[in-house]
This record gives structure tokens, C-alpha cells and sequence, in this order.
């Protein structure tokens, strides 16, 4: 079954658009608050590797609930 696709038809709400922006948010300020940490750790003389490791993840997943919320958007400009 291999250049098959499967289309699996979603309907979208205003509410679920704006929960993924809050995601979206919330993300951002996680990003934002994580950076200060580091940035702390470093002028302490702190070794950051892990925290900067955990940066990573967080803008991974800032970047998959960005692609969520243009999904979610596309959606709805479809279903009008």
C-alpha cells in the first residue's frame, strides 16, 4: 500500500483554532523563559548542555503546534 493516501476528513471549530493559538502562546513563553535561564546559567559559569537540549525540544514542539494551527485554520477556511 506503499503512494497511497489516506485523507482523513477533520471538522474544525473557532474553538479549537483558538486553543492551538494558546498552545502557540504558551510555547513562545516557555521559549522566552528558558532562554533567561540559560542565559543565567552562563553568566553563573553554569554548565547549560541539558537545558539547552530541553530549548530544543520546546521549539520543536512550538514548531509542530504551528503547523497544527495552520492545519486547523485551513480547515475552516474550507469548511466555509
Amino acid at each position: 500500500m506503499s503512494g497511497n493516501v489516506i485523507w482523513l476528513s477533520m471538522t474544525y471549530s473557532l474553538k479549537d483554532l483558538d486553543v492551538a493559538r494558546r498552545q502557540v502562546v504558551a510555547d513562545q513563553q516557555m521559549i522566552s523563559a528558558q532562554e533567561i535561564l540559560i542565559d543565567g546559567m552562563l553568566t553563573r559559569g553554569e554548565p547549560a548542555g541539558l537545558a539547552r537540549e530541553r530549548l530544543v525540544t520546546m521549539t520543536e514542539d512550538l514548531r509542530n503546534h504551528r503547523f497544527h494551527q495552520d492545519l486547523i485554520q485551513a480547515a475552516i477556511r474550507l469548511q466555509r
